[in-house]
């Protein structure tokens, strides 16, 4: 478990920042936790702030693995495809809209290029 600062150490238990971590991960906001728990939301906050910069909770993604096994299907079958477009094909996958920004994080992390060779001109005897 990692070590609160001082100032919260002080009250709030181990057993707290157990549940803590439990309802968080289960979805709850921080204003229910708070309720639960008999904290405030700002604690509650500080507290998950905490975990999430010693990496023991990771943010949700927002692609699932089939959606993103698709995007670069697509863009390894095509590397001219626009984000937007992809992210137009996704969105009836998840079942929600999902932004452009997202598939180029997507692409950039699986560490394709932006960058598209051109085609070279026909050159002929004439020209």
């Amino acid at each position: 478990m990692s070590e609160l600062p001082k100032s919260l150490s002080s009250y709030v238990t181990s057993v707290s920042t157990v549940c803590i971590d439990r309802l968080f991960k289960k979805g709850k906001s921080y204003r229910e936790i708070a309720k639960i728990v008999g904290r405030s939301h700002s604690c509650v906050q500080k507290i998950i702030g905490r975990f999430r910069s010693d990496g023991l909770i990771e943010r949700k993604s927002i692609l699932s693995d089939v959606a993103k096994r698709k995007v670069l299907k697509d863009i390894r079958i095509d590397p001219k495809l626009s984000a937007v477009k992809l992210a137009a094909e996704t969105s009836p996958i998840m079942g929600r809209s999902v932004s452009a920004e997202t598939v180029r994080n997507v692409i950039r992390h699986a560490v394709y290029s932006s960058l598209v060779a051109r085609k070279k001109p026909f050159i002929n005897l004439q020209n």
